[in-house]
């Protein structure tokens, strides 16, 4: 039976709510598993609005009604291209994924052009409450996943990108597809340098703040202030030594095993001090593990470095948070 233009009126104002459910469930869910992951990505959302959805089916058709998959959309955007293969597991993990596709694999090895990964989704019986999913089990939605550079190419391309295959000169045209395949040389590049600074074995501010990237997006998940968590680090590296922590493997062996012992205290002192992060600012940065870790294993070494460079009052607040005294610590 074909679908005219009111059928399909009639059908939307039926489903939107479900939709408009189903968006908010589906970036929820990749929210809350991409910052288990500790993964850096933005994750942006949406439900196709009325005057949208009226204008793809005037092009495609109102018998397409039923298979537009983007009805509820997401989309993850990540730095690396390492990222992608982590989220893509996430995603088959925490959906069902009717349907996969990398926009890539269209491309041939001398073509340039769109490039993202799309998955077709419906919602898990176990990720959602029962009423829930009983409302919403045969609803489709769209998740998107791309980089940073594939996701600026993307936005080029909706605005620029058919005209540049139509009746322009080929001048033009070389130049919009050079400046396609120059963002894929930065990503790869970007993807590139992340990895090898990451195999440098260095035991400096970078290694330590990215180390410490990962539960702070876990835990905290807010915007830091990256000049201020490089100072306070580069302030707190000689204590490292005093601690016996003399290599990256050092590091990672120790704070890997502190925050294991310790998640559930720093869970609570962070949740508890919350409202104070203007107050003591360390609270909202990711060098707060690092310094609760000085607390409980270097509190001399640490106490006297910080007096030197940094406010003691700050560090006296911290370590009541962490429950010991700082006046324990006085050198006779």
């Amino acid at each position: 039976m074909s679908l005219s233009k009111e059928d399909v009126i009639l059908h939307w104002k039926h489903d939107k709510n479900n939709h408009q459910m189903l968006t908010k469930m589906i970036s929820e869910i990749l929210e809350s598993n991409v910052r288990k992951k500790g993964l850096n990505a933005r994750i942006l959302s949406r439900t196709k609005d009325d005057a949208s959805l009226m204008k793809k089916l005037y092009k495609k058709g109102f018998d397409c009604y039923p298979s537009l998959t983007d009805k509820s959309a997401a989309r993850v955007i990540c730095k690396f291209k390492q990222d992608l293969q982590m989220i893509q597991e996430i995603i088959m993990e925490v959906f069902e994924v009717i349907n996969e596709d990398n926009k890539i694999h269209h491309l041939d090895f001398k073509e340039q052009g769109y490039k993202s990964i799309h998955f077709d989704v419906v919602l898990k019986a176990n990720s959602v409450k029962p009423e829930v999913y009983k409302l919403l089990e045969n609803h489709v939605a769209e998740i998107q996943v791309r980089t940073n550079c594939e996701d600026t190419w993307a936005e080029i391309y909706h605005d620029i990108g058919y005209k540049a295959t139509s009746d322009m000169s080929s001048e033009i045209k070389r130049e919009f597809y050079c400046l396609a395949g120059l963002l894929e040389v930065a990503d790869n590049c970007f993807s590139t340098l992340n990895e090898k600074i990451m195999e440098l074995g260095i035991l400096n501010e970078e290694f330590i703040l990215n180390d410490l990237k990962k539960p702070f997006i876990q835990k905290i998940n807010a915007n830091y202030d990256y000049d201020f968590s490089y100072q306070n680090i580069q302030v707190l590296l000689p204590v490292l030594e005093s601690a016996n922590i003399h290599s990256t493997e050092d590091f990672i062996a120790k704070m890997t095993d502190f925050l294991s012992s310790n998640m559930d205290k720093i869970d609570y002192i962070l949740t508890e001090r919350k409202n104070e992060s203007a107050e003591i600012p360390y609270l909202s940065q990711p060098e707060i593990f690092l310094i609760f870790f000085l607390i409980e294993n270097e509190m001399y070494a640490l106490k006297e470095t910080w007096e030197n460079s940094l406010c003691l009052e700050d560090l006296s607040k911290l370590c009541t948070y962490w429950g010991v005294s700082l006046q324990d610590y006085d050198i006779e």
